[in-house]
């Protein structure tokens, strides 16, 4: 891992609602896939995927809409347990 400074002023904003998806897994192949709207935090979907993942791996990602294609969206891995 890398860590460095960054200059502040080169963001546009926030993100005031983030949308998360949860993938559970089970020998590779998805499961159940959750969409998550109102979250407190990333901190509070983390715990709640933790609390109903009932033993199975889980895939966390942030949920953008696609620069490419209107209507689809474009996810990023944020976690992976």
């Amino acid at each position: 891992m890398k860590t460095h400074l960054v200059d502040p002023r080169n963001v546009d904003g926030e993100v005031d609602d983030p949308v998360y998806r949860v993938y559970f897994t089970e020998a590779e192949t998805i499961e159940e896939e959750i969409r998550i709207i109102e979250a407190r935090d990333v901190l509070e979907v983390i715990e709640w995927a933790e609390r109903d993942a009932r033993g199975l791996p889980f895939r966390l990602y942030l949920e953008h809409p696609s620069a490419f294609n209107s209507g689809k969206a474009t996810l990023e891995l944020l976690f992976s347990r």
